[in-house]
């Protein structure tokens, strides 16, 4: 088997005015389509001028530095697991370890990304702030049901195929780079983050079509089997995933409500409190880039959530 390519990793050390004897946690920070690492400008500066280490990732063809053809990765990108695999080696990159976890930060596919990190790899991570992508119903990790579908509306939000489309077009060596302008064109103009458009590459939408053709083989078997083969097929690591204590660390999840539909389950965030280990959900009146649109806000909720799983050394 080829070995993986590695993440591009930024680290931004503290400054050395934290508290004698303090240990510096880390934060990694994992964003998600169609942004970079850009996307945690702010919170990184704001962190780590509180102590906090802050690693952070790129993830594969998200960059125009990435172009598919160059080399580096793959024009047809990565699976989850594979991703799993990068992020625990770029957090042993930034210093993070099993016995030195890291605290993880994620948004949109970064919180997919970073879900999967944790199921694989439990040991790297201590707490979880997840932004607007929680955990559904059997969605993300367990096999996929009807109901998770219409859930999701991904039948009535035909956004996803387009995207699908247009990457599976840009995988297409020179058709590709017609299909990078009209990609931004008639998209990531209208629904781009923080990207700007010579950034917002195609082939960073590979996560679309790994998670929709997931999602129908898993329902295939599901119907052949009648039901009954539940994690069938999966990776032995699948299997101890427990979904109803999923993410199995202190979690933040931190959504907008401003948007047409949720990526979570209010079932699963409504139980996030009752864990008793400092978890919450917090809904803000804003949309999709809530780091953004409510910047203190989010500040303060991750400074509360740090302060209840004892982070109290940070500076106000």
């Amino acid at each position: 088997m080829c070995s993986l390519p590695t993440l591009p990793v930024t680290i931004n050390l503290p400054p050395s005015t934290i508290p004698d004897g303090a240990k510096s946690p880390t934060l990694f920070f994992i964003h998600g389509w169609p942004d970079t690492s850009e996307l945690w400008d702010d919170l990184v500066s704001h962190h780590n001028a509180l102590g906090y280490k802050c690693v952070r990732v790129t993830m594969p063809l998200y960059s125009s530095s990435d172009f598919a053809f160059c080399g580096r990765y793959s024009c047809l990108g990565y699976n989850f697991s594979a991703l799993a695999d990068m992020l625990a080696a770029a957090v042993r990159e930034g210093g993070g370890s099993e016995d030195d976890p890291v605290h993880l930060v994620t948004h949109d596919w970064g919180s997919a990304y970073g879900f999967y990190l944790m199921a694989k790899h439990p040991k790297l991570v201590k707490s979880v702030v997840t932004m607007d992508i929680g955990v559904l119903n059997a969605g993300i990790l367990g096999p996929v049901d009807s109901q998770t579908i219409r859930n999701l509306n991904f039948f009535g939000r035909k956004y996803q195929f387009f995207v699908i489309f247009i990457w599976l077009m840009s995988i297409i060596p020179v058709v590709g780079h017609v299909w990078r302008f009209l990609f931004w064109t008639l998209y990531c103009y209208k629904h781009g983050g923080t990207t700007k458009s010579g950034d917002i590459l195609p082939s960073s939408c590979y996560s679309y079509w790994y998670f929709q053709t997931n999602a129908r083989l898993e329902r295939f078997i599901r119907w052949i089997t009648f039901g009954k083969a539940g994690y069938w097929g999966y990776p032995d690591w699948m299997h101890s995933v427990d979904l109803n204590s999923f993410p199995p660390v202190p979690t933040l999840f931190l959504f907008g409500k401003k948007k047409d539909f949720m990526f979570h389950d209010d079932e699963w965030a409504a139980g996030l409190e009752r864990r008793g280990d400092g978890s919450n959900a917090v809904g803000f009146e804003c949309g999709h880039w809530l780091m953004r649109e409510e910047k203190d806000a989010t500040k303060r909720s991750m400074a509360e959530f740090y302060e209840k799983i004892g982070l109290e050394f940070c500076q106000r």
